[in-house]
């Protein structure tokens, strides 16, 4: 499965890391130092439950839209009125001309 996660913080790089464990073609989305950062280290993962281990998934800039090779995104959403981030939105593309499947979850 292809996935590609955006939103490479806190949140979003715990979830890449899982992504990471348990897929082999996963790529993230990332903006300048986050990019440099995440090309030159990888994503390094501190956790309790899964240990510390680093991943080099492929990072693509954030001003690249999104590409059909992609069979699930992960976006962080934004609330409208706050401006402060509310969930993860998975979105499941179809490859005909409807618009696919989506999830939140917070």
């Amino acid at each position: 499965m292809n996935i590609m996660v955006s939103g490479i913080g806190g949140i979003g790089g715990y979830i890449a890391s899982v992504l990471c464990a348990h897929e082999s073609d996963v790529t993230l989305v990332a903006r300048r130092k986050r990019r440099q950062s995440l090309e030159k280290n990888g994503l390094i993962l501190h956790s309790l439950l899964m240990g510390e281990r680093v991943f080099h998934p492929a990072v693509r800039y954030s001003g690249v839209g999104r590409d059909t090779r992609h069979d699930i995104y992960l976006y962080e959403d934004v609330f409208p009125r706050t401006g402060t981030a509310g969930c993860y939105t998975v979105h499941r593309p179809r490859h005909d001309s409807s618009s696919g499947d989506e999830w939140c979850g917070s």
